[in-house]
């Protein structure tokens, strides 16, 4: 009413923009109350419909207003939150003291009837979209992907220092805000990490819906997950991480998959089956099979030679890729962009071996930063 009011007259609208007249109103609205112009731009079932609007009290500030129908979202079964949307906010309320710059703010949760909102910050864009924009010079992408990633591994450190495992890194939730910051959004896949590690509950996909999103979680899913070990750590994150970062060089998903199977022929053509030597515990694995196709990891030093011109490294590469041609210009163009630096970063994030892969501190500590 403040905000149709605001049409009436200069003086009506004056006072509107004000903050006295909304903190007056404040503990009548509710958290929710206090958001105007609001602008549906998702809406999912069990995610529920996410709007874009401008939260009005003390300050104004652009958020985003997520609201789940309980009774929708639990197929008119009376079975209360539903436990992404506890897990989210006890994640984000757990490090909420920090308001630490890499983590979207959670500014509030409510629930007016069968409704419950969650009030966040509001970020304009996100890597799925920065992904995307045309290239601009070598130079310049690489000092974006420096400090975008310096960021990302920041924010992904504090989160792991927390005890908390993210789980669903993906190009969609890690957002951009109009200053270029990267802030990590989207816990609803996330656990918190017990000493000792304790088994999770493997994901089985016969009981997952079977969708186009889904398929796209796969895209960014550590290996140790799809062959069922259910005592795993934060390097299932930085795994993540290694994906989104050839992502941002080439434009394209590393692996762009459309079954488990098919995901983890993907990766073995990239970083190779698994050995004796490389991940002896990989073996042992319920989903390990001794048919798997064998395959050597890609040598990325020997691409970033190549991609500085020495013909000894670009025939050596040709001959190591001759069964997997198609990922000749992919490799090359990572050596381009990340160096000799950028890909021992690559090469230590996409280890097959989660207890041999970089920690998201040991990345951030890398000579490419």
């Amino acid at each position: 009413d403040i905000a149709r009011g605001a049409m009436v007259c200069s003086t009506w609208r004056c006072a509107a923009a004000g903050k006295t007249l909304w903190s007056l109103a404040a503990p009548r609205l509710g958290l929710v109350g206090r958001i105007v112009h609001r602008r549906e731009v998702a809406k999912r079932r069990t995610r529920g419909t996410v709007t874009r609007g401008i939260l009005v009290g003390e300050r104004r500030e652009s958020v985003v207003l997520r609201s789940v129908d309980l009774c929708s979202a639990n197929a008119g079964r009376d079975d209360g939150l539903l436990p992404s949307v506890i897990r989210e906010l006890a994640v984000l309320r757990s490090i909420s003291d920090s308001r630490h710059s890499g983590v979207v703010t959670l500014l509030g949760s409510e629930i007016v009837g069968d409704q419950v909102h969650v009030v966040m910050g509001f970020a304009a864009s996100s890597f799925a979209s920065w992904f995307r924009q045309p290239r601009t010079s070598t130079d310049h992408r690489r000092a974006e992907i420096r400090d975008r990633f310096a960021q990302f591994f920041a924010a992904l450190a504090f989160l792991h220092g927390r005890g908390i495992l993210h789980r669903n890194l993906s190009p969609s939730n890690v957002l951009l805000d109009s200053t270029g910051q990267v802030k990590i959004s989207d816990f609803a896949h996330s656990r918190t990490l017990d000493t000792p590690l304790r088994p999770y509950s493997p994901e089985e996909p016969k009981l997952r819906p079977q969708s186009t999103r889904e398929a796209r979680r796969l895209w960014y899913r550590a290996p140790e997950i799809l062959l069922r070990q259910v005592v795993y750590g934060p390097t299932i994150d930085t795994w993540s991480a290694g994906c989104l970062l050839a992502e941002a060089v080439t434009g394209e998903p590393l692996f762009p998959s459309d079954s488990e199977i098919d995901h983890l022929f993907r990766v073995f053509r990239f970083s190779g089956t698994p050995t004796d030597s490389s991940w002896p515990e990989a073996l042992a694995l319920p989903a390990f099979s001794a048919r798997f196709p064998m395959y050597s990891p890609v040598d990325l030093r020997l691409a970033a030679r190549a991609a500085l011109g020495c013909d000894t490294a670009v025939c050596a590469l040709r001959a190591t890729l001759s069964c997997r041609k198609e990922m000749m210009e992919t490799v090359l163009n990572l050596g381009v962009m990340l160096g000799t630096e950028g890909t021992d970063l690559l090469y230590a994030l996409l280890r097959l071996d989660p207890d041999r892969r970089v920690t998201a501190g040991g990345a951030l500590r890398a000579p490419f930063f």
